[in-house]
């Protein structure tokens, strides 16, 4: 059998990652979008977040290293599959330091326990 090409449907391989997901490039050059309902966080903006958590304090004593770690975890969760999903990415990051700093942060609902959502 022959692809539109020409090219022996046989000879063709999918590249997929260790999810499943084809790593195949499209047409454009790009790699295939990830589906809507899905988010990912730029490393750059999951610094930022750890960088502002380095710098709160709650209930006036600064936040332990491994807590940070735990806690932008957790708001990256929320941020993507969690209860501030549908707000513009920013503003959600913005509520969710407010509410660690106000120590009202609670583990959003749907996080995996003892894992981490961050690759």
């Amino acid at each position: 059998a022959m692809n539109q090409a020409g090219i022996p449907v046989e000879a063709i391989r999918f590249n997929r990652d260790k999810r499943g997901v084809s790593t195949e490039k499209t047409r454009r050059g790009q790699t295939p979008e990830q589906p809507k309902n899905s988010l990912k966080i730029p490393k750059h903006t999951l610094n930022r977040i750890r960088r502002r958590l380095q710098r709160c304090t709650v209930q006036g004593e600064p936040l332990q290293p491994k807590l940070i770690t735990t806690l932008t975890e957790q708001l990256a969760f929320s941020v993507t599959s969690g209860s501030l999903k549908g707000l513009d990415p920013i503003k959600a990051i913005n509520i969710g330091i407010k509410l660690i700093r106000e120590n009202r942060w609670r583990t959003p609902s749907g996080y995996p326990q003892g894992g981490s959502h961050i690759g």
